[in-house]
C-alpha cells in the first residue's frame, strides 16, 4: 500500500570552515621531524629538493548521526604554487590517528593506498577554489562505517612531476573566508 501523503524529506545545507580552531598541517621532506600546525597554508607537489604533503581532518558533530548526506564537497583555497607543469592531487583515506601539534614526515600516519578521489591541478592557474567530492567517505564519518581520522592530501604521482600546489589552511588570518571549509548537504530520513 503507499501513502499518498508521504512529504519528501527537506534538504539541509551546512558548510564547515573552521578557523585556526580548525585541524590541518603541513608535511616535507626537506623538514622531516618538522611539525607545521601553525603555517597559514599547506600544499601537496614537489620539486628537486622537496615533497610537501598536507593532512586535514573537520569535525562533524554538528550533523545529525541520522542524517543521509547527499553531497560533500572539500574546498581548498589554491593561492600559489612551484614549476609549471600541470598534474593531479589524490585526496587519500587516513587510516591512522594524528595529532596536528605533533605530526611531521617522519611520523605521519598510515593512509588508503589507493587515492579515493583525484583533482586536476592545470599548469599556472592559481586564486582559485579547488574542490574533491567526497560523499561516500563524509556518509562513512557520520555512520560510524569509517572512523573519522580525515584526509591526506598529495601528487599522485611523487617522482615525476616537479610542480606543487599551495592552499590556505585553517590558521590563515587574513581573509577567513578563504580557510578549508566542507560543504555539504544531507536530509534526515
Amino acid at each position: 500500500y503507499l501513502n499518498w501523503a508521504l512529504t519528501y524529506a527537506s534538504q539541509q545545507t551546512i558548510t564547515l570552515q573552521p578557523g585556526s580552531e580548525g585541524k590541518d598541517a603541513a608535511i616535507n621532506t626537506y623538514n622531516p621531524d618538522t611539525n607545521w600546525e601553525d603555517r597559514d597554508d599547506f600544499g601537496a607537489g614537489n620539486s628537486s629538493i622537496d615533497t610537501v604533503r598536507a593532512y586535514i581532518q573537520f569535525e562533524l558533530s554538528t550533523i545529525p548521526a541520522e542524517a543521509r548526506i547527499t553531497d560533500a564537497d572539500l574546498r581548498l583555497y589554491h593561492h600559489s604554487a612551484w614549476g609549471s607543469d600541470a598534474f593531479t592531487i589524490g585526496l587519500y583515506k587516513v587510516t591512522g590517528n594524528w595529532l596536528e601539534n605533533t605530526v611531521t614526515w617522519n611520523n605521519q600516519p598510515t593512509s588508503s593506498s589507493n587515492a579515493e578521489y583525484l583533482r586536476s591541478i592545470p599548469a599556472g592557474s592559481v586564486n582559485y577554489w579547488r574542490s574533491w567530492d567526497i560523499d561516500t567517505l563524509a556518509q562513512g564519518w557520520l555512520d560510524g562505517t569509517i572512523t573519522n581520522y580525515g584526509m591526506l592530501l598529495m601528487d599522485t604521482d611523487e617522482s615525476l612531476v616537479n610542480t606543487a600546489a599551495f592552499f590556505y589552511s585553517s590558521d590563515y588570518a587574513t581573509d577567513t573566508t578563504k580557510c578549508p571549509k566542507l560543504e555539504i548537504d544531507y536530509y534526515i530520513p
